[in-house]
């Protein structure tokens, strides 16, 4: 068929068009292709440079510092109890009373014995006095006054010993009242009124338990790195503040004694903290929070604790440099202040971007860094 030549030539510009138009949407979708995508943004803190206090909590226990067992000193019938149980008792306060009548007559014995033995005494006191003029008058052989003098010796010697029976009588009278010998809070009874009791040194009757409250130790273990860091620091900046679990106000005081050993199979080192405890609301043997300070650790590098990952153990952060390049960087943990925590090397400089948390990036990746506010 034969076509005009207008018509082959508006076929051929035609055709010329649609070949430049799939031409230029081709290269089009070639460079769209080869375009990188735009660095990610991630969240970043600048590590900081901070006079941060040196401080590690533990768990403690609380102890008295005086804990004593209340025994009878003297035996006989519990005559009256003389506190509530479970109250606080000043020092010296009468606790019991042991029935006192028969030590009472042993007193009085005593000081009649002492008494005639008194007059005994005066009595050969005078008839030496009188032998001793008479020997001069040649009236008694010198023998008689050395009888004499042996009598009142005899007699000084026995006055000693009845002086020294009424103070024990005395003693044991007074033993019949049991009184606190320090100020705390005393338990439950272990013997009530009307038993008979036993005493001696030893093995008396045990009557109840009392415990001083104000001041109180707290006792905690030092683990062996912080224990390393706190003798560096040296004792005199030591000091324990003691919160209990339930919650109050916490309580402050200095540590007031060191194990002179670690334990064998923990490698922990007992410390001791003594403590004001006016209110009584630390109570013995309860569980504490203890946040043990042992100095300052001057114009330290900080870092939020969240940015710190592990790698096998080791602790690490990830660093975007000054060109936005992401950088491992390995790190040595030192004191936990708040949410933020001690680099102990010099892995991370003050004002460098520490990557937080967020998008999965590796070392290497370039990103936009978006600086955020220590909290």
């Amino acid at each position: 068929m034969h076509m005009p030549n207008t018509t082959r030539a508006l076929i051929r510009i035609v055709g010329a068009g649609v070949l430049a138009l799939i031409s230029v949407a081709c290269t089009t979708q070639a460079r769209s292709g080869d375009a990188p995508a735009p660095p990610p943004t991630v969240r970043t803190v600048a590590a900081t440079r901070q006079d941060v206090p040196l401080e590690t909590t533990f768990t403690g226990r609380v102890e008295p510092i005086q804990r004593v067992e209340l025994r009878a000193r003297v035996g006989g019938a519990l005559d009256a109890v003389l506190f509530k149980e479970g109250a606080r008792v000043a020092a010296g306060a009468p606790l019991f009373r042991i029935d006192p009548r028969p030590y009472a007559i042993a007193l009085t014995r005593a000081q009649a014995e002492q008494a005639g033995i008194e007059a005994q005494l005066a009595r050969a006191r005078q008839e030496l006095a009188r032998a001793e003029r008479l020997v001069l008058q040649d009236a008694v052989a010198a023998e008689e006054v050395d009888r004499r003098r042996g009598e009142v010796a005899h007699l000084t010697a026995r006055l000693e010993a009845a002086r020294a029976a009424v103070a024990d009588a005395a003693l044991q009278l007074d033993f019949t009242t049991v009184r606190a010998p320090v100020a705390g809070t005393i338990g439950k009874l272990d013997v009530t009124r009307g038993n008979l009791v036993t005493g001696g040194p030893g093995n008396g009757t045990r009557l109840a338990l009392l415990q001083s409250l104000d001041p109180i130790y707290v006792y905690f273990e030092l683990d062996p790195t912080t224990a390393a860091r706190a003798r560096l620091a040296g004792q005199r900046a030591w000091l324990a503040t003691v919160t209990p679990f339930e919650g109050g106000a916490p309580a402050s005081g200095p540590i007031d004694f060191i194990d002179h050993s670690v334990g064998a199979q923990t490698g922990t080192l007992r410390v001791r903290a003594r403590l004001p405890n006016p209110d009584g609301r630390l109570l013995p043997s309860s569980v504490v929070r203890v946040a043990f300070r042992y100095g300052t650790a001057t114009r330290a590098t900080v870092i939020p604790e969240v940015a710190i990952g592990t790698d096998q153990g080791e602790r690490y952060v990830l660093v975007a440099n000054a060109s936005g390049i992401v950088e491992y960087r390995g790190i040595e943990l030192g004191a936990r202040v708040r949410d933020l925590r001690v680099v102990a090397n010099d892995a991370v400089r003050p004002g460098e971007q520490v990557v937080l948390p967020g998008l999965p990036i590796r070392p290497g990746t370039k990103v936009v860094p978006q600086p955020e506010a220590v909290r």
